[in-house]
């Protein structure tokens, strides 16, 4: 449920995160070296995707899955309640922002860097890079979770249930511990390692066959 909303997000949630960084890192052209500054432009994007689109989609598919709606239904009572006040700035949007930028930043910077430690030989060809990308993706992940797994657990309880962030905060601790925020640590990881695997290496497999 709510995978065409998702991949219709997909288009506009990647041009903005291209277009943030864009202008990130030719705002910080002689301010920051390169390496730093791409770091901040691969983050940066992940705040400008969330906001823009996809904080808006995922609450709208979790509320659905949470109150087995339709995507449609979801819409219009969330609509119906809060208006396009309550489209645009869906709980957990804060927790989401908090989640995407790290995870941006070790998808679109450090799976590269990963990835060309472990390259010896850049002219090999893609099925010998896999097992190295895969590799790559993995350790990639080990960062990625850790760092952006407590927001993840926040915004998630916040859009399932529409509550604040102090009141998902609150009601995490008090039924689960302190443990509660790390729920799911492990899989989710394990999701990560599969995204930051496919996504980069589906990108420079197309670059490659269109020769830029």
């Amino acid at each position: 449920k709510g995978s065409g909303s998702l991949y219709l997000a997909m288009g506009p949630m990647t041009v903005i995160a291209d277009g943030t960084t864009s202008i990130v890192t030719r705002a910080l052209h002689g301010v920051l070296d390169p390496t730093p500054s791409l770091f901040a432009a691969a983050s940066v994007s992940g705040a400008a995707g969330a906001v823009s689109f996809g904080a808006q989609v995922e609450n709208l598919i979790v509320r659905a899955h949470s109150t087995r709606s339709s995507i449609w239904k979801t819409t219009t009572d969330v609509f119906g309640a809060g208006g396009l006040r309550a489209l645009a700035l869906p709980p957990g949007l804060a927790m989401i922002v908090a989640r995407e930028v790290p995870y941006c930043g070790c998808l679109f910077f450090l799976s590269d860097q990963v990835r060309r430690a472990l390259r010896s030989d850049e002219a090999a060809s893609a099925s010998s890079r896999v097992p190295r990308d895969m590799l790559a993706a993995s350790l990639t992940a080990c960062v990625a979770g850790p760092i952006s797994h407590v927001p993840s657990v926040i915004a998630a309880h916040q859009q399932a249930h529409a509550v604040s962030l102090l009141a998902a905060c609150a009601h995490i601790r008090r039924t689960a511990g302190a443990r509660g925020f790390c729920a799911g640590l492990v899989p989710r990881t394990v999701s990560l390692a599969g995204s930051l695997f496919v996504l980069p290496f589906s990108i420079e497999a197309l670059q490659t066959a269109l020769g830029t």
